[in-house]
């Protein structure tokens, strides 16, 4: 839960800063109008995300405000002020204020709630910076942390690349030119060579500003450019563009791959990861099994007690299959009703007490409806076997799905440990009962 202090005296902004930050459904606004109000809100031992801050109160003027809650609290804090002097911004921006708008304009607002959702974002953001000169890295480093950054801070190229071989949870890399063993432009070139643009945005940065040294970067591939010095609210600006850019970026491409019910990969993205996983099984000398799983009689879920509730049924599922999915594995929503799920490497001795697993998993508790509590049942194909190609995998899975579904379901069919053997029948472990609230 996202907890924000809102300072301001005036009802007209705050109640649109309100009502516009409590959409966000995990957060919770906490809206005072006097100096003193804040101090009563800070004085519980409340954590705050983020404050928001007007100058101008009834109690209190100038930067006192900032003082108490940004310095004195430490609560990351952006100030929303009618009142602009180049004197008292200064100040304020030394204060470690994150930034600092001004109301002129609706514009004004929406900037504002873009960057309350920048920042809280940027909580789960790491930054890497390469850069030679200490002051210069440290400097940066504590800029980027005020934004509510993780920061990891190297001297050149070649520390850079090896931490972001260490760690795909980076997402921007901000490079100066002229380093030891690795320059900036060198480091960019490798940076674009080795890792996807979907991945990690990149700026230079260099104090070669009347040279082509701007050009030179984004022929590279890097996003952007700063020329040195650059102001700190220069430096936000184009940090939180990129950042912008990337979580767009990510947006689109879940809508393409991912089903937007449960979070899993949909069929097309299964596909494509799972050859991938696949191949490198067999490079290693392993092989992978595939497993369909079906919602029994989900058509009846879906008439019976409405699609919403068949809606919860399958995400309930998803939850429960997840928790049994390991990291090296692949889980998909197939369609509807089924789920796929590609085991990389799996022990063939222990997949029938994977499948009483995964039928026990869904059949041992009922999920709640709005009425009444609703029970359903898997049936489950696995198909296993050396040098099959990830489609033979999924026929022959489908093929053992669809006799369990012919025997009466709640239970699973697996491929034969041997050519020539017949199909090992998994009941499910759990004795089904009719629930009821």
């Amino acid at each position: 839960m996202d907890k924000i202090l809102l300072v301001e005296d005036a009802d007209f902004f705050g109640n649109i800063i309100e009502r516009r930050l409590q959409r966000r459904s995990d957060t919770e606004v906490t809206w005072v109008k006097t100096m003193e109000e804040a101090r009563s809100a800070l004085s519980g031992g409340s954590e705050f995300t983020l404050a928001l801050l007007d100058l101008n109160l009834p109690d209190a003027n100038g930067t006192e405000v900032v003082e108490f809650v940004a310095v004195e609290k430490n609560v990351p804090s952006i100030v929303f002020s009618a009142s602009y002097e180049r004197v008292i911004r200064d100040s304020i921006v030394r204060l470690g204020v994150i930034d600092y708008i001004i109301k002129e304009s609706p514009a004004s607002l929406e900037y504002l709630f873009q960057t309350v959702n920048r920042i809280i974002c940027n909580r789960s953001r790491i930054v890497l910076i390469a850069d030679d000169s200490t002051p210069e890295r440290m400097r940066l480093k504590r800029a980027l942390e005020e934004f509510q950054l993780t920061v990891i801070a190297v001297r050149d190229g070649v520390e850079a690349l090896a931490v972001l071989r260490k760690r795909e949870d980076i997402s921007l890399v901000i490079t100066d030119f002229i380093m030891p063993n690795m320059d900036g432009l060198e480091f960019t070139k490798a940076v674009v060579r080795e890792f996807h643009k979907r991945r990690l945005a990149i700026i230079g940065v260099s104090a070669f500003t009347e040279s082509d040294t701007h050009i030179q970067f984004l022929k590279a591939g890097a996003s952007d450019f700063l020329g040195k010095p650059f102001e700190r609210e220069q430096l936000f600006c184009r940090v939180s563009q990129n950042l912008n850019a990337l979580d767009r970026i990510d947006a689109l491409h879940n809508l393409a791959n991912k089903d937007q019910l449960t979070g899993f990969s949909n069929r097309r993205s299964f596909f494509e990861i799972g050859e991938s996983k696949l191949a490198q099984a067999r490079r290693s000398g392993e092989s992978c099994a595939v497993m369909m799983m079906s919602i029994d009689n989900f058509r009846a879920v879906n008439d019976y007690y409405g699609y919403d509730s068949g809606d919860e049924v399958v995400k309930g599922i998803a939850e429960r299959l997840e928790s049994r999915t390991r990291k090296s594995d692949l889980i998909a929503r197939f369609s509807g009703k089924e789920f796929t799920k590609l085991l990389v490497a799996p022990d063939p001795e222990f997949l029938p007490e994977i499948a009483r697993a995964h039928l026990a998993a869904v059949a041992e508790t009922p999920f709640k409806g709005d009425d009444e509590n609703i029970a359903v049942t898997l049936s489950i194909g696995i198909a296993y076997g050396e040098g099959l190609s990830l489609g033979q995998l999924i026929d022959n899975a489908d093929q053992h799905l669809t006799e369990a579904k012919a025997a009466g379901g709640n239970q699973a069919v697996i491929s034969p440990a041997a050519p020539g053997n017949r199909p090992l029948v998994v009941e499910c472990p759990v004795e089904l009962v009719k629930y009821y609230v």
